[in-house]
């Protein structure tokens, strides 16, 4: 709750946050279902005993979260540091940069 209201302090115009900079805020619930992809079991179901890339697996999603962030801030770097929790644009710039991930 507390980082949609962040979320809606940061993106609403205004002085005041209402009801509809709140709705837009929301972030939309994980979905307990993968869909057709099953990117849920592909990255969570793998089978340890055959051995994993865990730095491949971080690197994905890491990719994956900083380009919804990006998109999700129109390209603010500011609000997609915000976003992902990052205390400043230059962190966010710098794991951009290590993940291959252009702006």
């Amino acid at each position: 709750m507390l980082n949609t209201l962040r979320r809606a302090a940061v993106w609403t115009a205004g002085e005041t946050i209402d009801a509809e900079d709140a709705r837009d805020a929301l972030l939309a619930p994980p979905r307990s279902d993968p869909g057709p992809s099953g990117d849920q079991d592909q990255i969570l179901g793998q089978d340890i005993q055959q051995g994993i890339d865990l730095n491949g697996l971080i690197d994905r999603v890491a990719r994956h979260y900083l380009e919804r962030a990006l998109d999700a801030a129109a390209g603010n770097k500011t609000r997609a540091a915000k976003l992902l929790g990052f205390g400043n644009p230059t962190t966010l710039t710098n794991w951009l940069k290590r993940h291959g991930v252009e702006p």
